[in-house]
């Protein structure tokens, strides 16, 4: 019986060649699609985290609208679990570009770390042009491919609070030469947080030293995990663990 079904299979496959080959190529080039869309993802968390280990990216930000004081960061190193911990500044300013005006977030680069040449530091900055602030008034802007704003090294920003508050409660200077241009693992996309100034919406990021910053107290703490880099930033296990050092903090 399974003999004269073959045999028949055969012939009429025999008949109808080009469409017997048809259809293989169309299930082929389906399976092939199929498999590269179920491989597609996976390959970019493993990209992404691969991306998020070699520039040192935190696993946890810790806010306080108080500020962090130096013993708070000395507390958060003794928790157990906790790998490294980098007190940081942040704060958006307003600038004007060609008579448009943006909303830049200031990130705080460790000034001892960046003059020493220590890559150690956390959401290490990946440069793309020039280099890193090395005295007070430098600093390195976000390369965007969305806008050009066409700024080059060598210009200089002037900035200011954009709201009442005086800009010397946030910074020493409001004029920063551009030394460098950068992209961050902390942006990997174009739309970015929400501001209380401006058009309410942070533009783009800049980096300078954090001697510039005139905070009586850190805005944040950035902290490592043990045992979280060896893991995928995308999986369960990362998130349990993360999670259990979190709720601890």
């Amino acid at each position: 019986m399974k003999r004269a079904m073959y045999k028949d299979a055969f012939r009429e496959i025999g008949k109808n060649l080009g469409r017997f080959f048809s259809i293989f190529l169309i299930v082929g080039l389906g399976a092939a699609f199929f498999a590269g869309v179920k491989a597609s993802a996976p390959d970019m968390k493993y990209t992404a985290d691969q991306y998020y280990d070699q520039y040192n990216m935190m696993d946890l930000r810790i806010l306080s609208s108080m500020g962090l004081t130096a013993e708070d960061i000395e507390a958060i190193k003794a928790q157990d679990g906790v790998a490294a911990v980098q007190a940081s500044y942040f704060a958006d300013v307003v600038t004007t570009v060609n008579a448009n005006e943006f909303v830049f977030r200031i990130h705080s680069l460790p000034a001892e770390a960046i003059q020493s040449g220590s890559e150690d530091y956390l959401n290490r900055p990946k440069l793309t042009a020039g280099r890193y602030p090395e005295n007070p008034g430098e600093c390195i802007i976000e390369d965007s491919n969305a806008i050009d704003l066409g700024l080059q090294i060598g210009d200089t920003i002037k900035v200011s609070s954009g709201k009442k508050t005086d800009l010397t409660d946030i910074l020493r200077i409001d004029t920063f030469t551009i030394v460098g241009k950068a992209v961050s693992p902390y942006y990997l996309t174009y739309d970015k947080d929400a501001s209380d100034i401006g058009s309410g919406k942070v533009n783009f990021f800049m980096m300078i030293l954090s001697t510039d910053f005139s905070y009586p107290v850190y805005t944040e703490a950035l902290v490592t995990v043990q045992g979280a880099r060896d893991m995928n930033s995308y999986s369960p296990e990362y998130q349990k663990l993360v999670d259990k050092i979190k709720n601890q903090l």
